[in-house]
């Protein structure tokens, strides 16, 4: 029982981490945010170890009337191996960047395409894993509005 209200403590934070940020850090462009049709399992569990990850941004398409758009997420203690992954849907290439809010680290820099994806890993440059903490997502584009998929997921284990 303990477990569960941890969980959902954990769960209603994480969620609050997610949208305060972006209400207050809203500007004049319209900016929506459209959560996947696709279920999403929060947190999935393993029969080896349960809870060893959990989803920090839930599929969400940021899309903007403007060229940038932005999103925040959190990295809880003790899940720092975590996975990001962006498609971009729209028109133009989108510059993507990712920074640790107290450090100001950069973790993404890299610009998408229009209709390609990318997957950052933590374990590739990061072998310790990511801060925990608040993070920053920032989207730009140069030619056209934004329009990204994304989604993120933290774990406690490297595997």
């Amino acid at each position: 029982m303990m477990k569960q209200t941890k969980f959902t403590v954990l769960t209603l934070t994480l969620a609050a981490a997610l949208t305060i940020p972006a209400i207050i850090n809203a500007d004049s462009a319209e900016v929506t945010q459209t959560e996947s049709k696709l279920p999403i399992v929060t947190p999935a569990t393993s029969t080896e170890s349960p809870n060893d990850f959990i989803v920090i941004v839930p599929l969400t398409n940021y899309s903007s009337t403007d060229t940038s758009a932005g999103s925040a997420f959190v990295v809880p203690g003790g899940f720092g191996y975590g996975k990001l992954h962006f498609h971009n849907v729209g028109k133009g290439a989108v510059t993507v960047t990712v920074q640790h809010v107290a450090t100001g680290l950069e973790y993404v820099a890299v610009t998408i395409a229009p209709g390609a994806e990318y997957t950052w890993r933590s374990t590739t440059n990061y072998p310790q894993g990511m801060r925990s903490g608040d993070y920053t997502v920032q989207f730009h584009s140069s030619t056209a509005a934004v329009s990204v998929d994304f989604d993120g997921y933290a774990s406690n284990s490297v595997t």
